[in-house]
C-alpha cells in the first residue's frame, strides 16, 4: 500500500470514529475536528461511503457556518452486520446486530453445556446465524464477523475453560468458529463479562473509560476491568475475576468463592424449579414489602457483595463500579446497605467509588460480542471486506 493510499486509509478511519462518537456530522465538521481540509476529508469519506459504511442523511440547517451548507453524514446503520452468541450453562443466545448495534433479530435456546460438547453448540450455533441471515435476507458477505462470548475464562488466544464442565475445558472455540462460520468472516471469543464490559465502556464519554470496574451477577459472577477503554484480559484472560476470589467466613459468611455464594444458588429457594430464573428474579424485584425470609437472603447477600467489592477496590481502586446481569435487578434493594458497608471498612478520608447498575436484568453479553467485532472496523481499516 502506498503511503499516499494509507493516509487515506488511516484518515477514513478517523473520520468513522467520530461519526460513530459524536453523530452525523458535514465535511466541514469533519475537517475542523481532524485539522485537515474539506479536500481530505472528501477522500476519505469517499472510501466510506464506496464500502457503504456512510451516507448522506440530508442537508445541514443552520449552524452559523458561512457559505454553502454541507450535506451531514452519517453511519449507514445497514452497511455492515455484525453476529453475537452469548454461552452459558442454562442457555445459548444469538443476536445478529446492524451497523449502529441495534438487534435485528434475536434467538435465545435454552441449552445445557454439561450435556453438549462444544462442537455441537458451534453446530448449533451455525444453523441458527443461517437462519438469521435467511429470514433477514442478507448473504454472508453483508455480515463482518461473529463474536462468542461465554460464561467461562477465555485466554487472550480465544481457548475456553468452564472448570466445572470437563469437556469444555482447553476447547478452541475460536478455531472451531473459524472453520464453521462463512470464510471472511472476523471471529473473536472472549468472556461474558469482558464483552459486557465493553459494552458498556463504549457508551461511556472518555473521561468515564479511564478506570471501570464491571461486575456481572447471574447464576456465577463475572467481572472485568476496563482500563482507558479497554478490556484488561491480563496474560491468562482471568484480570479482574473477582468471582473467583475466596472469601472468609466472617467476611462472607460463606467460605465458598464469591461467585457459588452471591449467584443464583443464593436465591434458589425463591427461583425453585422455574423454566426461566430470570422472570423469577425479576417478580422477586418487584416485591415492595419483602417477607423477613427474603430480608434474610438480601442482607447475607449484601454482606458477600462488601466483602468481595471492598478487596476488588483495594487492589484495582476503579473510579466508577458498574453492575449489570440478571441479579442485578436486585441490587437496588441492598445498595444502601452494600454502600455503607463499604464505607465503614474504606479507608478513613476516602470515599468509595460510586456503584451504578447498568441495564438491569438485561442480557449484554451477546450485544457485548456483536461490539467487539464492530470495533474492528474502527481499527482496521479493512474496507474492502464489507459489502456496500
Amino acid at each position: 500500500m502506498t503511503t499516499t493510499r494509507l493516509l487515506r486509509h488511516v484518515n477514513s478511519q478517523k473520520c468513522l470514529r467520530l461519526l460513530r462518537d459524536k453523530g452525523p456530522q458535514s465535511k466541514a465538521d469533519l475537517a475542523r475536528e481532524l485539522g485537515v481540509t474539506k479536500t481530505t476529508v472528501g477522500y476519505a469519506v469517499g472510501e466510506l461511503m464506496d464500502a457503504g459504511l456512510v451516507v448522506e442523511a440530508g442537508v445541514e440547517q443552520g449552524g452559523g457556518y458561512r457559505g454553502r451548507p454541507g450535506n451531514v453524514l452519517s453511519l449507514n446503520s445497514n452497511g455492515a452486520f455484525f453476529v453475537g452468541v452469548e454461552v452459558t450453562p442454562e442457555h445459548l443466545l444469538a443476536v445478529l446486530c446492524d451497523f449502529s448495534l441495534a438487534i435485528v433479530r434475536r434467538v435465545n435456546v435454552p441449552i445445557k453445556i454439561s450435556d453438549m460438547p462444544a462442537e455441537d453448540v458451534v453446530e448449533r450455533v451455525k444453523s441458527i446465524v443461517d437462519a438469521m441471515l435467511r429470514e433477514s435476507r442478507l448473504a454472508d458477505s453483508d455480515v463482518y464477523g461473529l463474536g462468542m462470548s461465554v460464561s467461562g475464562i477465555v485466554t487472550p488466544a480465544g481457548k475456553v475453560f468452564i472448570p466445572p464442565v470437563r469437556s469444555w475445558n482447553d476447547v478452541d472455540l475460536t478455531v472451531m468458529l473459524t472453520a464453521a462460520m462463512p470464510s471472511g468472516w472476523v471471529i473473536k471469543c472472549c468472556n461474558d463479562a469482558a464483552a459486557t464490559a465493553f459494552l458498556i465502556s463504549e457508551r461511556l464519554p472518555e473521561r468515564e473509560k479511564e478506570s471501570l470496574l464491571v461486575l456481572v451477577l447471574a447464576s456465577g459472577i463475572g467481572s472485568a476491568v476496563v482500563r482507558n477503554g479497554i478490556v484488561d484480559r491480563g496474560a491468562h484472560g482471568v484480570a479482574g475475576e473477582i468471582g473467583l476470589m475466596r472469601l472468609s467466613d466472617e467476611l462472607s459468611q460463606s467460605g465458598k468463592t464469591f461467585q457459588e455464594g452471591a449467584g443464583y444458588a443464593h436465591f434458589a429457594k425463591f427461583i425453585g424449579a422455574a423454566e426461566d430464573p430470570e422472570d423469577a428474579l425479576n417478580a422477586l424485584a418487584a416485591i415492595a414489602e419483602p417477607d423477613t425470609e427474603l430480608l434474610e437472603v438480601l442482607s447475607i447477600w449484601s454482606d458477600r457483595l462488601a466483602a468481595a467489592l471492598l478487596n476488588a477496590i483495594y487492589l484495582l481502586d476503579p473510579a466508577v463500579i458498574v453492575v449489570s446481569g440478571p441479579l442485578s435487578v436486585l441490587y437496588p434493594k441492598v445498595a444502601d446497605k452494600v454502600a455503607e458497608r463499604l464505607q465503614a471498612k474504606f479507608i478513613p478520608g476516602l470515599s468509595v467509588p460510586p456503584i451504578v447498575v447498568d441495564g438491569p436484568g438485561q442480557r449484554l453479553p451477546a450485544v457485548g460480542a456483536a461490539a467487539l467485532i464492530r470495533e474492528d472496523l474502527f481499527l482496521l481499516p479493512a474496507f474492502s471486506s464489507v459489502a456496500a
